[in-house]
């Protein structure tokens, strides 16, 4: 083909005279398509048309649209010319369906199928709404309550025959107050009332039931349908539809009313307790009443107290709401005032003898009280009211009583006294000198009874001690009962003892009575302590050392010797020996030269050597004398003794000094009177100096250094722990604590 070209590039259709030629080369409107959209309008355009020289006609297939060269579409036929654009535009209706879409230019067509996506699967519903009964529930309580009836709608159509696909379902759920859901589909009950998930369909009808709550409670339960919408194929939707379903129980008000009287009660009585109430389940329990049977009524309480003090009593009402389950009424109160019990008193305590003869007799105590619950008593009786009888006495005795109140409260105490004369005391006496006595030895058994006591030592008796250490009279402990001590005659501790020679301390004197037990000592002699021992005196002073003197000798020896004579080798050695002291090489010089004849002739001359000699040496000091011995029991106190006088001084030698004498020791210190202390000991004297040599002095004499005796103390007339001293002479401190 040859086609001739106007100035527009298409055929001219006045100018062509050749054949028609109106079969377009081969074209294409694209590739097939799959899961296409419906509605999805879906356009493919052949860009030029080529090979024609006359108008082609152009025939889109059923159900499609054309345009050419960009006119408006339509589905009849058009005429396209060489060079032209043809699009063809097809829009899909149903899903899951293939489409043949052609097109027609002259005599030569072209076509593509258009496969539709799968229909979409919706399991999520549209809003739906239980709202089904109004109002109040009545009564509360109540049970298996059902919803109005919701359709689900908005989910998938299902095709009629077809089963339905994964997310044409949707899953129900129920949730709260333990209610159920029951399901209905196409007329059929599928799923009676349960709280279990179910699968459920659009167009499925839904009922809801559950229980009422208790008074003015809202309950509520809340259904779910949770589905998949596959509308989006690239990305599906997930989602959960709710609606909450609630219920409110209708009020019925539950009350109790208490009322008292009278509001004030004395101690141990009751008041009345009255109530009323409604809407609620019996029995109403009242604190202090009981368990009431009665809706309204009224009752005796308890009897109340409040202890010591009075308080008040509140009386509380409880019951349980009329409705099951039940719920507890709000509480209702009301207080009564208890009044304090009365005082206790003692109204009688009397005896029917109030005197009675020692160790000998009996009477009756009698007592009555009001306003108590029992006695205290030092006569072992606790009742309220009652009597006792008591005796023998050996003694006057006190009884008392007081009251006990109802709550612990206590009366004044009473008390009434029977007397009886004391038991005749036992009498014990010391009628002879004696020692270290133990007042418990003349009473034996009965030093442990309860019964006077009486020691007395006779006029002129001496009860003494002979050991500084023990008293000379002991009230040892054990005693019971009252002890006298009546002392006529004397009492003497033990005298203290000497201090020794050259210091020793006096000995102390010793106690006279030592009380270990509670005692009365009426004293009408003496009662005198062991005087304390003197002290003794110290050593002299030694004498001084004398001075050093010193004289000189004369010996004829050589002036020199000038040779050595074999008759006399030993003398000659040694006088020329310079390691020998000069006077040894004296003598064996004048050996040698008296010996040795040949040796007369020669000269020789005289040297002088001086001695030196030692001063006498100090005598010692003389000792010091010992302490007096203290006065005591058979002892009167002594004078210390004298000190002695030193030794003397020994001679020195020539021309020296004669040592000096020792001094005199130290006098003794005098032993105590009875109840004083010794005197301490006396410091003894200085040594005589030595006299002096001719080549030194003497040295000093020493004066004495060592510390003197103390004087011992004296004894306690009176030592102990519990003891009353009624007058008498003693001599000596007393003490108290031993």
């Amino acid at each position: 083909m040859s086609p001739l070209l106007g100035s527009t590039g298409l055929v001219s259709y006045y100018s062509y005279r050749g054949n028609i030629d109106t079969l377009p080369d081969v074209f294409s409107i694209g590739a097939n398509v799959t899961d296409v959209e419906i509605s999805a309008e879906i356009t493919r355009t052949v860009a030029s048309v080529t090979g024609i020289n006359y108008k082609a006609k152009v025939t889109p297939s059923s159900g499609a649209t054309i345009s050419v060269n960009g006119s408006g579409y339509t589905s009849t036929a058009q005429y396209v010319r060489n060079g032209q654009s043809v699009s063809i535009k097809y829009t899909p209706a149903d899903y899951e369906t293939d489409y043949t879409v052609s097109l027609t230019i002259g005599k030569r067509s072209a076509s593509y199928t258009i496969r539709t996506r799968q229909r979409p699967e919706d399991g999520i519903p549209n809003a739906f709404d239980f709202n089904q009964p109004s109002g109040e529930i009545d009564p509360p309580f109540k049970t298996n309550i059902e919803s109005n009836i919701v359709t689900l709608s908005g989910m998938s159509n299902v095709p009629s025959g077809q089963t339905p696909r994964t997310y044409d379902i949707g899953t129900a759920s129920i949730s709260g107050n333990s209610a159920q859901f029951r399901v209905t589909r196409g007329g059929t009950v599928v799923r009676d009332y349960s709280s279990s998930s179910y699968q459920v369909l659009n167009g499925d009808q839904i009922q809801l039931r559950m229980n009422a709550g208790g008074n003015a409670q809202t309950v509520s339960t809340t259904f779910s349908v949770t589905g998949t919408d596959t509308t989006n194929l690239a990305s599906p939707t997930t989602a959960t539809v709710s609606d909450t379903w609630s219920l409110t129980s209708k009020n019925y008000v539950a009350s109790i009313t208490l009322s008292a009287r009278p509001t004030t009660v004395d101690y141990n009585e009751s008041t009345t307790i009255s109530w009323t109430s409604q809407n609620i389940k019996l029995p109403i329990t009242i604190t202090n009443v009981g368990d009431m049977y009665n809706t309204l009524g009224s009752r005796s309480s308890y009897k109340l107290n409040k202890g010591v003090n009075g308080g008040d009593v509140t009386f509380t009402a409880t019951a349980e709401t009329l409705y099951s389950p039940p719920s507890s009424v709000p509480s209702n109160t009301v207080t009564v005032h208890v009044n304090p019990p009365p005082a206790p008193i003692v109204t009688r305590f009397t005896a029917d003898s109030y005197s009675l003869s020692f160790n000998s007799g009996t009477t009756t105590l009698r007592w009555s009280t009001s306003n108590a619950s029992s006695i205290n008593s030092n006569f072992g009786e606790t009742v309220a009211n009652g009597e006792k009888t008591v005796g023998p006495l050996t003694q006057t005795t006190t009884y008392t009583i007081s009251a006990n109140g109802l709550e612990g409260q206590t009366s004044s105490t009473s008390s009434l006294t029977i007397t009886v004369p004391e038991e005749p005391a036992i009498e014990k006496h010391i009628t002879s000198n004696t020692t270290n006595v133990n007042a418990s030895s003349y009473f034996g058994g009965d030093w442990g009874r309860n019964v006077r006591k009486k020691l007395y030592i006779d006029p002129g008796v001496v009860v003494g001690s002979t050991d500084p250490n023990t008293a000379a009279l002991i009230i040892s402990s054990g005693v019971v009962g009252a002890f006298t001590l009546i002392n006529n005659g004397s009492i003497q501790g033990a005298p203290g003892a000497a201090g020794a020679a050259n210091g020793g301390n006096g000995g102390k004197g010793g106690n006279a009575i030592r009380a270990d037990a509670s005692a009365t000592i009426e004293n009408n002699g003496s009662v005198v302590a062991g005087g304390g021992g003197g002290g003794g005196g110290t050593q002299g002073g030694s004498g001084g050392n004398g001075g050093s003197g010193s004289y000189t000798t004369s010996t004829y020896v050589s002036q020199s010797c000038p040779s050595y004579d074999p008759q006399c080798p030993t003398w000659f050695s040694n006088c020329t020996n310079s390691n020998l002291d000069l006077t040894t090489r004296n003598i064996f010089c004048a050996l040698y030269y008296a010996g040795c004849p040949s040796y007369y002739d020669c000269s020789y001359y005289t040297y002088s050597e001086p001695i030196a000699t030692t001063g006498g040496t100090g005598g010692s000091g003389g000792n010091g004398g010992a302490g007096g011995i203290g006065q005591g029991y058979n002892q009167g106190s002594t004078v210390g003794s004298s000190g002695l006088i030193g030794a003397n001084g020994s001679l020195g030698g020539t021309n020296a000094g004669n040592g000096g004498n020792g001094a005199y020791g130290g006098n003794g210190g005098n032993g105590g009177n009875y109840g004083l202390a010794g005197s301490p000991g006396n410091q003894g004297g200085t040594g005589a100096p030595g006299s002096s040599g001719n080549v030194s002095g003497g040295t000093g004499g020493q004066a004495a250094s060592a510390s003197v005796g103390q004087g011992g103390a004296s004894g306690y007339s009176l030592n102990g722990t519990n003891y009353t001293s009624l007058g008498g002479y003693f001599e000596g401190p007393q003490k108290s604590n031993p």
